[in-house]
């Protein structure tokens, strides 16, 4: 008889196919995160004076997006390292 240890089952390869479009998902919410922070918040910041807007006021826009980002990135740095180690 062949050794069937290895052999993946419909329930891992299921497991394997959500871990992967968990890693996607989180991908692409942290780039959106950074293309809000990088192309809105950074020249917002830096036009505000001109704009005649206070920081009070980017950060009732903003609030926390780059809190969320710094978050999100170390988190998507662990999902890599866990599906590397998988």
């Amino acid at each position: 008889p062949e050794d069937q240890s290895n052999v993946p089952t419909s329930q891992d390869e299921q497991r394997q196919r959500v871990s992967r479009e968990f890693l996607s998902t989180e991908e692409s919410y942290v780039e959106a995160l950074a293309l809000l922070c990088k192309g809105f918040l950074e020249p917002l910041r830096n036009s505000r004076t001109e704009l005649g807007l206070s920081m009070e006021d980017i950060g009732l826009l903003f609030s926390n997006a780059e809190l969320l980002l710094q978050f999100h990135g170390e988190l998507l740095g662990k999902l890599h390292d866990a599906e590397i180690k998988n």
